[in-house]
């Protein structure tokens, strides 16, 4: 909840006289692009993980490395992947 959205409400509620907030301008929020990585940076993080995937935890990054960087999932969607939802046989 914004500061007017706050002190409209107050307003409303009869606890204030007035909305001292209803003139405040928010500040302007510059949009980034995002940063994509190449092919031959893709693939040096690939050869870094697969050298490293030998113990449980480096197949872990490793599979992680290859989730967002093939299937171009964003990290907040890999992180709600539960291990418990796959179904293995």
């Amino acid at each position: 909840m914004d500061s007017q959205s706050f002190y409209h409400f107050l307003t409303i509620q009869q606890i204030v006289a007035q909305n001292i907030a209803a003139g405040l301008q928010y500040p302007k929020i510059e949009k980034t692009v995002p940063h994509y990585h190449t092919e031959s940076e893709y693939g040096c993080l690939l050869v870094h993980f697969t050298d490293r995937s030998y113990s449980a935890m480096g197949l872990k990054n490793q599979i992680i490395i290859m989730l967002l960087s093939t299937l171009g999932l964003q990290t907040a969607t890999l992180i709600a992947i539960s291990v418990a939802k796959f179904e293995i046989k």
